[in-house]
């Protein structure tokens, strides 16, 4: 016994450095480096010089930065002092000549990087903090490492799984806690170029139950900020000019002319028609509804579906489906022949507001209608999807689904319905593979030419083309095409949120996505509002009002073009809210309607 003891604590001599050291952690030397590298305030460098499409320059004194460094640019309003000038982007040093550096755009943090803005040192970084390690709360080191941070009042934002939403309008890097065999290791990361910064190993001697292994890659779920690639992917001669668009027809991308006639041949066909509606409308599309080969102007708001013809030149109503609900909020509308009987069916997203322990909250209740005879009826209902109707590379329409978050407006895998017609029923939703690790159903666009591509509206509404397998920006746009913040409708927060000590904030409002859709007929082009008037939401009382705003809305045509997504084609700009748009297909006749709001009303109309 006496041996078995004198055994016993040998081993624990042995063992407990190890544990202490295992469960002491202090992380010093992060928390040291952290500080080393971004100081308490912005400290500014320089400002910049030059600007050509992703690259600046600008000049610096004394030493050189060192290749890799990323900065924060910041705008340089007038008589505002350096701490409350707006975040303009993110750049990173690529080369140095003489008392200049050539730097790369990383990221668009809210508005166009422009010369003169000023280049700061970063201060006080959002740490967005990612662990494979399974039961993280409970695991000792990733607890130390996190109250670490507070204790030092970093803003922390832990990453539930390897999908991050970063903020727009901050700088942000990643920390990451993961576990092997008998080591822990820690890094800083950039988010933006996912370069390593820091790097530590730890021996940790107990076993360590992880979810995925090391060095996983982290997705930016919302694609956003905006990461500009290292280098173009095509030779620079296949980029597109740098000049302005020329206008002309949506039906085919323009490219610059050097006669007239062909500028004005595109306009001459052009036709304009107005059409005053007399209810609220918030979305339309142009479809066959009930197969005679008419055109039906079918229209969405939060009472019903309405019908409407075209006939002598009149917008004619012809009848409705009403929703019967007064808690239902109408998000999309989108129309295809689901089961092949030559009819457009109404595919359509609804929402319906709940309180769920007390907060304003809402679910899915989506339908399919079909029209039969002289009346609508559900094909499905209820369905808890948003659904959205896209053209895949072929050009064949396809119907896709997702769920909505219990805190966010989207969670999960991207589907594709079908319908059974031996069932009668839609078909158990299978996992598009296109769309695989997107953040919304509502953001994407295939590309044609490249199954590996696809282009991207980004939350901050600029566009981007990312190569999929790999997650990387392979081409993007410089057009902030505005918010469209048109249709709120209410989601409960986690956390109840204080402001001000007393004012509880439960819940709150997401705004349904804009249409987007690529159309193979129109040049392999995808159209979208180009939204510069300002919403027209009173936030509390969500309440729609008209009133004139300011600036000027169009539908704009986007394409995938060398390293770049430019705007093949622009409309003709409108003092009013464009709220939507659809195509209307007439023999060899093309136009383009939009649902427009004004001081007067709601109205359809054709758009130059």
């Amino acid at each position: 016994m006496k041996r078995e003891s004198i055994a016993l604590l040998i081993i624990l001599f042995f063992l407990c450095p190890l544990c202490v050291k295992a469960s002491t952690l202090k992380w010093d030397t992060l928390t040291n480096f952290l500080e080393s590298r971004f100081p308490p305030t912005f400290k500014k460098i320089s400002q910049i010089k030059e600007k050509y499409k992703d690259r600046v320059v600008f000049r610096f004194k004394g030493k050189a930065p060192k290749r890799g460094t990323e900065y924060l640019v910041l705008s340089a309003e007038p008589n505002v002092p350096l701490y409350l000038q707006r975040p303009a982007g993110v750049i990173r040093v690529e080369s140095i000549f003489g008392e200049e550096a050539l730097a790369q755009v990383m990221a668009v943090l809210g508005q166009k990087i422009a010369v003169g803005d000023n280049i700061v040192v970063p201060s006080a970084p959002v740490i967005y903090l990612y662990t494979n390690i399974k039961d993280k709360d409970i695991f000792e080191p990733y607890q130390s490492l996190r109250d670490k941070l507070l204790e030092k009042d970093y803003e922390v934002v832990e990453i539930k799984g390897n999908k991050v939403i970063p903020a727009t309008d901050r700088y942000g890097i990643v920390i990451r806690l993961e576990g092997g065999k008998n080591y822990l290791v820690c890094k800083v990361q950039s988010l933006y170029s996912k370069d390593t910064l820091f790097a530590q190993t730890i021996k940790y001697p107990q076993a360590i139950a992880t979810e995925a292994p090391v060095g996983q890659n982290i997705i930016l779920a919302a694609r956003q900020p905006v990461v500009v690639p290292a280098a173009p992917t095509v030779p620079v001669a296949q980029a597109p000019p740098a000049t302005t668009p020329q206008a002309g027809t949506f039906r085919q991308a323009q490219v610059p002319s050097s006669t007239v006639s062909d500028f004005k041949k595109a306009m001459a066909s052009v036709e304009h028609n107005f059409y005053r509606v007399r209810e609220d409308y918030k979305r339309f599309v142009i479809c066959e509804v009930d197969g005679d080969r008419t055109p039906d102007f079918v229209f969405l708001n939060d009472r019903g579906i309405f019908r409407y013809t075209l006939h002598d030149n009149q917008l004619e109503y012809i009848d409705k489906y009403t929703f019967n609900n007064n808690d239902i909020v109408a998000l999309h509308l989108h129309a295809m022949d689901l089961d092949g009987d030559g009819k457009d069916e109404l595919i359509v997203t609804l929402a319906e507001k709940l309180i769920v322990l007390d907060k304003k909250d809402s679910r899915l209740v989506s339908l399919i209608l079909t029209h039969e005879g002289t009346a609508y009826a559900p094909m499905a209902n209820q369905l808890p999807y948003y659904l959205r109707v896209i053209q895949d590379r072929a050009g064949k329409k396809v119907l896709l689904a997702q769920r909505k978050g219990k805190y966010e407006p989207f969670d999960g895998d991207i589907y594709q319905l079908e319908w059974d017609s031996g069932a009668g029923s839609i078909t158990a939703p299978v996992i598009y593979e296109p769309a695989r690790d997107i953040y919304s159903v509502y953001q994407f666009n295939l590309v044609p030419d490249n199954p590996q591509h696809v282009i991207i509206l980004e939350p901050n509404h600029y566009i981007n083309g990312y190569f999929t397998p790999e997650e990387r920006v392979d081409a993007t746009s410089d057009t902030d095409f505005g918010p469209f913040k048109e249709f709120p409708y209410p989601i409960r927060l986690e956390k109840d949120e204080y402001r001000g000590g007393f004012d509880k904030k439960t819940f709150k409002f997401a705004f349904a996505p804009r249409r987007f859709e690529f159309h193979l007929e129109y040049d392999a082009q995808s159209f979208l509002i180009n939204k510069e008037r300002e919403p027209q939401t009173l936030a509390g009382k969500i309440k729609t009002v008209i009133k004139q705003g300011k600036g000027k809305d169009s539908i704009a045509a986007v394409k995938w073009i060398g390293n770049q997504i430019p705007t093949t084609w622009e409309s003709k700009r409108i003092s009013k809210d464009l709220l939507d748009f659809s195509f209307l297909h007439q023999g060899t006749k093309d136009m383009l309607f939009v649902l427009v709001r004004d001081q007067k009303g709601y109205a359809v109309e054709t758009i130059q």
